[in-house]
């Protein structure tokens, strides 16, 4: 198994809703080893991620000023990084 019933817990404790699916999208989410793209129309993922890091997570969109530097301080740091409302192309 890919995670316990006390990391369930924590991710409702941070916000994660307490449906299936949305346990199933974060046990992929937390278990990957690669980057995970999130299609989250709803905006309850990002709000879940938000809260899980807090602190150490580092937002950006593309297009900001600074994004590209946002981005390499934050992957050589080893911290987790949220790019926002990428668009299709």
């Amino acid at each position: 198994m890919l995670t316990d019933e006390a990391d369930i817990a924590a991710w409702q404790n941070e916000g994660l809703p307490a449906d299936r699916i949305s346990t199933e999208n974060a046990t992929i989410l937390t278990s990957c080893e690669r980057w995970p793209l999130m299609v989250d129309p709803q905006l309850q993922g990002i709000k879940w991620i938000k809260t899980k890091y807090g602190e150490d997570l580092r937002v950006t969109r593309i297009g900001q000023k600074g994004y590209l530097d946002t981005i390499e301080r934050a992957l050589t740091a080893g911290e987790v990084v949220l790019i926002e409302n990428l668009e299709e192309s």
